[in-house]
């Protein structure tokens, strides 16, 4: 995480579009305001809950040293 956070805020974008559409984002469905969601658990994280992306659910896990941006299938109910 601290790597991400450390990148300026353009190349951070660029990697988090990268890694939403690896995570199965499809790529005409992502959206700027999308990355904006995914960098705000990254760089302004206050306790904000899972993100429902096209086709994809993001979440942040743990704090400090141990956090991480985990993404996987959006699964109906």
């Amino acid at each position: 995480m601290k790597a991400l956070e450390g990148l300026p805020r353009a190349v951070r974008g660029r990697v988090l579009a990268s890694f939403l559409r690896d995570a199965g984002v499809p790529g005409g469905s992502l959206a700027a305001g999308h990355v904006e969601a995914v960098d705000a658990l990254v760089t302004a994280w206050r306790g904000q809950g899972p993100l429902s992306l096209p086709r994809v659910v993001v979440a942040r896990s743990g704090r400090g040293e141990r956090a991480v941006i985990e993404a996987g299938p959006l699964r109906s109910q």
